[in-house]
């Protein structure tokens, strides 16, 4: 898959056993789901009381 801001390939990386696609200059980019996915993996594991809570608004953060 290519970045869609600079059109280079992206390299599929494993998050806790979700698969994503990582630009090294624009970051890690989420299928559709993804997130909750990632979100639900680190209320399970307890990462920490908010910190899940917290990523929800990086969704319409762009």
């Amino acid at each position: 898959m290519e970045c869609p801001v600079c059109n280079k390939r992206m390299e599929a990386r494993e998050i806790r056993g979700i698969m994503t696609d990582v630009c090294n200059e624009h970051g890690i980019w989420l299928d559709r789901g993804e997130l909750e996915k990632i979100m639900e993996k680190i209320k399970q594991e307890g990462w920490g009381d908010g910190f899940a809570e917290s990523l929800s608004s990086w969704r319409y953060g762009f």
